[in-house]
């Protein structure tokens, strides 16, 4: 997780994390990006922005990168949720979406990407399972500026 935290910068980390965390429903780990974002630097406008989850919206203030990061988690976490779909169907947005990524950044951004997209996914399934609750409010509720 660090190595690809690092690897990506705070930025596209936390578009990550935010982005998996909102979508996925996983309070506790969005409160707790929030302020990791602010620390690191990231505006509570590029804040509210991820997790807008609006990759495709033209008024969004968010980068091309990080569009095509949060592209990518949102068609993984999708791919999850596809019931419909045959088996060797499954996840093929997900796949274009990495693709894109790829060729938007490099092969060890996109593989940095897909790794942290599954270590949020499985902090949600775990918070779910132990039925963790947020230990510190949204930044949007209590006013934190770092």
């Amino acid at each position: 997780t660090e190595e690809c935290k690092l690897a990506l910068g705070p930025e596209m980390a936390e578009t990550v994390a935010l982005t998996a965390a909102t979508s996925l429903g996983n309070v506790y780990e969005r409160n707790q990006h929030e302020r990791l974002a602010v620390r690191r630097g990231m505006t509570r406008q590029g804040v509210a922005a991820v997790e807008a989850l609006a990759p495709d919206d033209p008024q969004s203030p968010l980068s091309e990168m990080q569009r095509a990061v949060q592209r990518f988690v949102l068609a993984a976490i999708e791919s999850l949720r596809s019931r419909d779909l045959p088996a060797a169907d499954a996840g093929s947005d997900s796949a274009a979406r990495l693709s894109q990524l790829q060729a938007l950044s490099d092969d060890a951004t996109a593989a940095a990407v897909a790794l942290l997209t599954g270590r949020f996914v499985a902090h949600a399934l775990i918070s779910r399972a132990c039925q963790l609750t947020a230990t510190v409010p949204s930044i949007f509720e209590d006013g934190f500026d770092a």
